[in-house]
Formats: structure tokens, sequence, C-alpha cells
């Protein structure tokens, strides 16, 4: 019976491990992609939609249900004559999101309306690529690797519990 506990702890140790690794290489190159978006080429754009959005959420820590704001966003651009859609702000995220704080996706709307001209800024590579504001934000990556570490940690726990 213990060897089976054993088996099963470094089955599940393996699967953190593996899992940790993944989602910090992920977020690895996110950094890095958001990073090279500072050196892409640019061209004009117009923002074809700006909408603030809400979504009813539940709080993980009182459960009371509240409101998460966010802005549905979409500019068109053109490059090499081939016309694109986007809907990244910054790399790797679509659109705007405020959480419950209205004012922060108010003020992102003000600054994206419908119909504005804006700055694109494009991989050259893959020109579907495109965001309006180059480099890496924090919360861009953040939240994959604090996951990635806190999997690790759970692995490297269990390693040691089967080793007794």
């Amino acid at each position: 019976m213990e060897a089976f506990l054993i088996n099963n702890y470094v089955i599940i140790c393996l699967f953190l491990a593996i899992g940790g690794i993944g989602i910090l290489m992920f977020a690895t190159t996110k950094y890095f992609n958001g990073q090279e978006s500072t050196r892409w080429p640019t061209t004009k754009g117009v923002i074809i939609r700006s909408d603030i959005t809400q979504q009813k959420m539940r709080s993980r820590q009182t459960g009371t249900i509240g409101v998460a704001y966010g802005l549905d966003l979409a500019y068109e651009y053109t490059v090499n004559n081939m016309r694109f859609v986007g809907q990244d702000v910054m790399y790797g995220e679509k659109g705007w999101w405020g959480g419950t704080d209205k004012e922060a996706v108010r003020v992102a709307s003000r600054r994206f309306p419908q119909g504005q001209q804006v700055k694109v800024y494009y991989n050259a590579k893959k020109p579907e690529l495109a965001v309006l504001i180059p480099g890496i934000h924090t919360r861009a990556v953040a939240g994959n690797v604090v996951v990635g570490v806190i999997a690790l940690v759970l692995a490297a726990i269990l390693w040691f519990v089967a080793r007794g």
C-alpha cells in the first residue's frame, strides 16, 4: 500500500513539475515576444469597435457576485495592401480589462474611441500579430509566473514527502 502511495505522489509530482515548467516557458515566450514588439514596424490604423462590456463574476474571497468591466476593442490596419483586424491592446491581451474598476475602462475607452486613428505596431513576419501599446506589461505575464512557480513548489514538496 505504501509503494502505491509513493507511486501516486511521484506521478502527481511529475505532472506538477511538467505543468509548472510548461507554464513558465509560456510566460517566458510571452515576455520576450512582448519585448520584441517595441521593435516592430508601425502603420496607421483606425479603431472600428470600442465598447465597454460588463460581466457578472463571483468573488473567490467573499462569494458575493459583482461586476467586472472590460473594453471590447478592435482596430483595422493595412500591411502590404492586406487588411487586418487586431484586438490586442498589449501583447497577449485582447481588449482591456479593468476588473471592478469601471473608471479605468472608461479612461481606456476615451483613449481608444471608435473612429480614432491609431499607431499599430505589427510583426513584420506575421502581420496579423499587432498591438497598440508595445512592450511587456506586468499583468500579461505575472499570473503565469505565479502559477508556474506554485506548481514547481508543490512538486518539490510532494517529492520530499514521497521520498520520506
